[in-house]
Order: structure tokens, then sequence, then C-alpha cells
């Protein structure tokens, strides 16, 4: 079983949101917001998307199993930007309903465009995915068109808008455990947004690799943010609780 360096960031990334997916439906059970209810689903998509991008290969070379894999995962990240677009609509648009429609029936649009994309590219001959060797081992390769560019970079938007959204609203968690993760999640998001856009103006030759080095730092950002954010809620919960404890002994009046 060899490892495909240059798709490290699926392997990185694939725990990382596991767990987000755990936390952010436990949180949904106790907040009821439709924020965190589009983020657990955001997240159970990139995971899906990150398992077919990155596992299929650890067992097999066949080409057409392979792309098989990537039009899973190509389908379930165009599912994670409709939630990603769904999040940033409803923290933008609220106020302008019929603005907000307008917007909602486009992301749709794009959307279904994508998966109509995905579709022909992984499946038309020559398949859009397969492994070569290079001089660390083996790389993965994708077939890239015009049209998936066009889409990716849309969407990419998507994730600019949610990342300055979140660093916002981190000044409003009730917590400093909680301001870490949401900050964690808006770093990580500019971050991966970054992929998208930066990774084009570099030569053909850098780009797998650049883009490989952000996804991984962003997915990266948002672990370590969400684990130590937990830690940091878990202490401010216990010293919360022991305060409130001492100040109602104090408060009590002796029976006699």
């Amino acid at each position: 079983m060899e490892v495909p360096l240059n798709i490290i960031h699926n392997y990185v990334g694939l725990p990382v949101i596991i767990g987000v997916v755990f936390d952010t439906f436990r949180r949904y059970r106790v907040n009821r917001n439709p924020t965190t209810l589009y983020l657990g689903w955001t997240a159970v998509l990139t995971a899906i998307a990150l398992f077919f991008f990155g596992i299929p290969v650890l067992f097999t070379q066949d080409t057409w199993l392979l792309s098989i894999g990537t039009l899973i995962g190509d389908i379930a990240l165009m599912g994670m930007f409709v939630f990603l677009w769904f999040m940033g609509i409803r923290g933008t648009l609220e106020r302008w309903p019929v603005v907000k429609n307008i917007a909602l029936f486009l992301v749709v649009v794009l959307a279904a465009s994508g998966v109509v994309e995905a579709f022909f590219r992984n499946l038309s001959p020559p398949y859009s995915t397969h492994v070569i060797a290079n001089g660390s081992g083996i790389a993965i390769m994708y077939k890239d068109t015009l049209a998936y560019q066009i889409i990716s970079g849309i969407n990419s938007i998507s994730l600019l808008l949610l990342g300055s959204f979140f660093w916002r609203q981190a000044y409003l968690a009730p917590n400093p455990g909680q301001r870490l993760r949401i900050k964690g999640l808006a770093v990580g998001f500019l971050f991966m947004a970054s992929s998208f856009i930066v990774t084009p103006t570099f030569p053909i030759e850098n780009q797998a690799i650049v883009s490989t080095i952000l996804l991984t730092i962003g997915l990266s950002i948002v672990g370590i943010a969400n684990v130590v954010g937990q830690s940091i809620s878990r202490k401010h919960a216990a010293t919360q609780d022991s305060q409130d404890s001492q100040s109602g002994q104090i408060g009590q009046t002796p029976v006699n």
C-alpha cells in the first residue's frame, strides 16, 4: 500500500472533519441553530469527498474505479458548497428575501452544473483519475477542464465570504474556547479558498504542490483549533461551575 503524497491533505483532513461532524451535531442538539446544522452537513459531505478522493487509491490503481471514486467525491463536494453558500447567504442576505431567493436558486443551478460536469469529466474516456510513478513513490492525477476551473473558482467565493463571516461571529461567542474554534474555521476557510485562487498564479508544474500545501494548512488549522477550543471550553465551564457553586454557598442563610 503506497500513499500518494500529492493528496496528503485528504488523509490529514479526513479525521479532522470527522471530528468536526460529531462536535457540530452535538452542538446542534443543544442550540438548534440553523447555521450549526448547515455546518454539520457541510462537514459530512466534506468527509465523504475526502474519503473518495483519497482512500480508493490505497487499495487499487484501476483507472475506472479511481474515476468512479472521484465522481462520488466531486458530487459530495458540490453538495458541500451548496451548504457553504446557504450559510453565507443566510448570514448576509437574510434581510432581503427576494435577493436571497434568487441567490439560492443560482446556487442550486451552479451545483447542478457541477454535477453534470463531473459525470462527463469522470466517465468520458480517457477517464479522469490515474496513478503515475515518480521519484518519491506514486502520485494520483486528475483530469482538469475549463468548466471545472470556472465552477470551482465561483464556489471558492463562498469560502472567502464564510471566512470573513465566521471571523466576525467569533467575537459574539460566549467563551474563549468557542471563539478559538470559530476563528479556526474562519482561517481554515480562507486557506482553502486560497488553494483555488492563488494556485493558478503559479507555474503549472508547481500548482499541485501549492494546492496540497494550502489545503493541508487550512484543514490542520481547523482541526487544531477545534481540539484546543474544546479543551478551553471544558476548563471554562468547570471554572464557571465552581464559581457558581461557591457563590451559592456564600449566599446561603444558615438554618437554625
